[in-house]
């Protein structure tokens, strides 16, 4: 409990520290969640920091600049912008930050750990949306690369391309429905037996009439 502790501390600080700080403030919150994540969990800077992640950032902070922007300097004859290039590093900062706290938060602290949490401190809707969006985003994920597999599998990119790009689109929103279903139950359910669990506990609790 007290490692999960830390681990909600260090995520919630990285968010905040997205959210808040500039110019060198961010730089250096930056190279403490490299840290913070190489001392706590090394495998998950691997996972923040794939390449899908730095071929994306490149490729944006690249290409926006030439076509947004005040062109201040001039790359093979076509314009660039140099101040658009910074927001889009900053932004990439900002995201880097936010991402790296939800994934510390989704891989070691479980959502009753998080509802629970938020609870002690009185936040009583974010402990029901929160936990449920850290657990619906990976299982939308998977379900949508199951469900691309089973279609590219049965041949969906051969013949009648658009009547099965349809039908691609129809099992995915069926399937996000499905998903959102079953954790609003499952997240109900678990926070019934806690509301149960905490009014057996009090109604065993011996009472002290003086």
């Amino acid at each position: 409990m007290k490692f999960q502790n830390i681990i909600i501390c260090i995520s919630v600080s990285l968010i905040i520290a997205a959210l808040v700080l500039h110019n060198l403030g961010l730089t250096a919150a930056v190279m403490a969640a490299v840290i913070l994540i190489v001392l706590f969990d090394r495998s998950a800077l691997r996972y923040i920091i794939g390449r899908k992640f730095w071929i994306i950032m490149a490729l944006t902070a690249v290409t926006i600049p030439f076509l947004f922007g005040k062109k201040d300097i001039i790359i093979a004859g076509a314009g660039y912008s140099s101040d658009m290039f910074i927001l889009l590093l900053r932004m990439g900062m900002r995201g880097f930050l936010v991402f790296s706290g939800m994934t510390l938060i989704r891989r070691h602290v479980p959502p009753s750990a998080i509802a629970g949490w938020l609870l002690k401190f009185g936040f009583n809707q974010l402990a029901v949306i929160i936990p449920m969006s850290l657990q619906l985003v990976p299982a939308l994920l998977e379900s949508s690369r199951v469900i691309y597999d089973n279609w590219a599998h049965r041949g969906g990119w051969r013949r009648n391309r658009m009547r099965n790009l349809r039908l691609l689109l129809e099992s995915l929103m069926l399937g996000w429905v499905q998903q959102a279903e079953d954790l609003t139950l499952a997240l109900a359910l678990e926070r019934m037996e806690r509301s149960n669990n905490k009014s057996a506990s009090k109604e065993e609790s011996p009472c002290w009439i003086l």
